[in-house]
Order: C-alpha cells, then structure tokens, then sequence
C-alpha cells in the first residue's frame, strides 16, 4: 500500500507501506510498478498535499483510482480515503 501515513498505518495494521510522494497520479502508478504489491493508495482526508484530491480531477487519477467505500469500516480508518490502484 502507499499512504500518506506509512508509519502509522504500518504499526496499527501490520501492513507493509510506502510513503505516498505529493506527486501526480502517474508518478503514484510508477512507484506501484516498480512494488507489485501496492494495490492501494490510502491517504489521510486533510492531507496538505494534492492528494485525494488530484484523484478525481486528474484524466489519469479518474481513469486509474477508483476509490474504495470505507462506510461501516474499523473507527481506526475514519479519516482516510482509500483507492484501488486499476492500472498497471
């Protein structure tokens, strides 16, 4: 996974993380390439970088995050918005 939280989210969940660079959504697919297996993109909801945002409004963002619904998810997870890489 690539998150805007690497440490956090690793020691809550035991996942293995990547630091999500403040990049656009074609350097976000790149990074996932060169990691096969970040399959996701979970970033924190009052990021101060371009992300979520440049998600759904970048051509290539639309085309290859499709976001993940977090409704009725762990209380741990409020706060962050989660997209399904669908590119490669």
């Amino acid at each position: 996974m690539i998150t805007d939280v690497p440490i956090w989210l690793a020691e809550e969940t035991g996942a293995r993380a990547l630091a999500l660079p403040n990049e656009s959504p074609e350097s976000v697919l790149d990074l996932a390439r060169r990691f096969p297996g970040a399959s996701l993109v979970v970033v924190a909801e009052d990021n101060e970088g371009i992300w979520p945002e440049v998600a759904t409004t970048d051509p290539t963002g639309q085309s290859c995050f499709q976001r993940v619904d977090l409704a009725g998810s762990d209380p741990t997870l409020a706060g962050l918005v989660v997209f399904r890489i669908t590119c490669r």
